[in-house]
């Protein structure tokens, strides 16, 4: 990802540990309409794909002890938090397009709210099918409820609610048919704002 290290790890500090209640409310709905979706293909082992400071990881642990996960991120300050936060997971600090497994390493691979922030998404995809031959979960903000609600919360209004690190943009539509391309979509949920798909190859 071709982000600002120190604004990338302000943004997902703000968001889950806002005081905000609306968000706090959002982003619960979020997880465990993420971890429903995950439980539900009984995956143990699990590679997380920009995992930023490890708070999905640290929520998913939580629900589930049983879980085994690794993280990447190419930002070094959220590694070294994800790790303060998530004792005994391994994280490595790497590009996505960098990163390498040996084929079929995990039972499920994730990114979640990556995707945009790629200059050539599309490539990322085709690039990690390779490390599972099982299942795949990919989220992204729907578009454009993300931007009027950034707006209305007052973030971005200079932008109209666009978040200015995001390089791509996607309706629920768009974003199934654009996995579509490269994965067999299995199903697909809405908490807003986001849009969250499981996947197999």
């Amino acid at each position: 990802m071709r982000t600002s290290p120190s604004c990338k790890i302000s943004r997902n500090l703000q968001k889950y540990e806002t005081k905000n209640i609306i968000l706090r409310k959002l982003i619960s709905l979020f997880l465990i309409k993420l971890s429903n979706l995950i439980g539900s293909t009984e995956a143990i082992n699990i590679l997380d794909l920009g995992c930023g400071e490890g708070f999905v990881i640290k929520y998913l642990r939580d629900i589930n002890s049983n879980l085994k996960f690794e993280g990447v991120d190419i930002n070094v300050a959220a590694v070294d938090l994800a790790k303060k936060m998530n004792p005994g997971v391994n994280f490595q600090r790497n590009d996505i397009n960098e990163v390498q497994y040996n084929v079929n390493s995990f039972d499920l691979v994730m990114l979640i709210e990556v995707l945009e922030h790629l200059e050539d998404p599309g490539v990322v995809l085709n690039e990690i099918k390779k490390f599972s031959n099982k299942y795949f979960v990919f989220s992204v903000p729907c578009e454009p409820f993300f931007s009027i609600a950034n707006f209305l919360r007052g973030k971005n209004i200079l932008r109209w609610g666009n978040d200015p690190e995001h390089l791509h943009k996607w309706s629920r539509n768009q974003f199934v048919a654009f996995v579509g391309k490269y994965y067999s979509v299995l199903k697909v949920v809405c908490p807003f704002p986001w849009i969250i798909v499981l996947c197999r190859k």
